[in-house]
C-alpha cells in the first residue's frame, strides 16, 4: 500500500502537502489494532516526522484518546510535539515529531542511571494535576482489560513465566479476585516501560500515551520495577529498588500492588 495515496489531502493543512509529498515513508508498525505508524523523512535528510494513521474505528478511537492526552500535556518537555491531528468519520491521522534517540535500555547508560532517570520522570508525571473529566479512570481500564479478554485480543504467548500456559480467561479470573486497597488519585502513563522512554544526548521523551489515565501510582511503578528483573544477574536488585525509593519518594516498595498491576498489564 502506498500511504500517500491513502491520505485525504483535502483534510490536511495545505502547508503540509509538499512536505508529505516530498517525504520518504518507512513503516514502523501496523497490524491487529488497525493502526499504521510511519516515519516520514524529508528527502534532504534534515527533518523526520511520525505519522499515525487509521481507517479502523477501534484504533481511531484509541488515537483520539491518545491525542486528547497529548493535547492536555502539550506544554510538558518530555512529550513529542504534535503538529496536527485530523478525525473525519472513518479516517484518523496524527502527525508528530519523530523522537530521535533509542529506547533507554539500548543507550550506553548503566542500570543505576537508567533507573534514576526513569524514576525522576515518573515522579514528574505523577505530580501533574489533570482534569479527570477528560481522561479514563481505573474502572475504565479494568473494562478495557476485560473487553480484550472477551474479544480474544490478549497475547497469551507473551505472559510472564509464572502465568505461562494459562488462558487469558483463567488469569483474568485470578486477577479479578485480588484486592489491593488501591489509591486511585494519580495521573499515570499506563505503559511505562523502557521501549516507551526514548533517550538521546539532548533529551528524554516519553511516547505512546494511549493507556494514560487516573489510577494508583503503582500502575506505572510496577512496570518500572518489572524492568529491573532484566538486571538480576548483573546487579543487586535491592540497590535498584533503593534508587526508585529515593528518587521517586517512597517509604518502601509495595510488592502486592506491584504484582497486581504487572498482572493487569498482561491484558493489554
Amino acid at each position: 500500500m502506498n500511504i500517500k495515496d491513502e491520505l485525504n489531502f483535502k483534510l490536511i493543512p495545505k502547508e503540509w502537502h509538499d512536505i508529505i509529498q516530498q517525504s520518504e515513508f518507512t513503516s514502523l508498525s501496523g497490524g491487529k489494532s488497525g493502526m499504521l505508524v510511519y516515519r516520514m523523512d524529508l528527502k534532504d535528510g534534515n527533518k523526520s516526522y511520525l505519522l499515525k494513521y487509521s481507517t479502523n474505528m477501534r484504533s481511531i478511537e484509541e488515537l483520539k484518546y491518545e491525542s486528547n492526552i497529548l493535547e492536555i500535556l502539550m506544554d510538558e518537555d518530555f512529550l513529542p510535539i504534535v503538529y496536527f491531528t485530523i478525525f473525519d468519520g472513518n479516517f484518523g491521522m496524527s502527525l508528530r515529531e519523530y523522537v530521535k534517540g533509542v529506547p533507554i535500555i539500548q543507550s550506553d547508560l548503566d542500570a543505576k542511571k537508567i533507573v534514576e532517570i526513569c524514576s525522576n520522570i515518573l515522579r514528574k508525571i505523577h505530580s501533574l494535576e489533570i482534569d479527570c473529566n477528560r481522561i479514563k479512570v481505573h474502572s475504565d481500564q479494568l473494562k478495557d482489560a476485560e473487553e480484550n479478554v472477551l474479544n480474544h485480543r490478549v497475547d497469551e504467548s507473551d505472559f510472564e513465566d509464572e502465568y505461562a500456559g494459562m488462558s487469558a480467561e483463567e488469569l483474568f479470573e485470578i486477577f479479578s479476585r485480588v484486592n489491593c486497597n488501591l489509591n486511585i488519585s494519580t495521573f499515570t502513563h499506563g505503559d511505562f516501560n523502557y521501549p516507551n522512554i526514548i533517550y538521546s544526548d539532548e533529551s528524554v521523551k516519553v511516547i505512546d500515551w494511549g493507556r494514560a489515565g487516573l489510577s494508583d501510582k503503582y500502575r506505572d511503578l510496577s512496570l518500572l520495577i518489572r524492568e529491573l528483573y532484566d538486571y538480576e544477574d548483573k546487579i543487586d536488585i535491592e540497590e535498584l529498588y533503593s534508587i526508585i525509593i529515593s528518587n521517586y519518594g517512597l517509604e518502601s516498595i509495595d510488592m502486592r500492588k506491584t504484582k497486581y498491576f504487572i498482572m493487569m498489564d498482561e491484558f493489554f
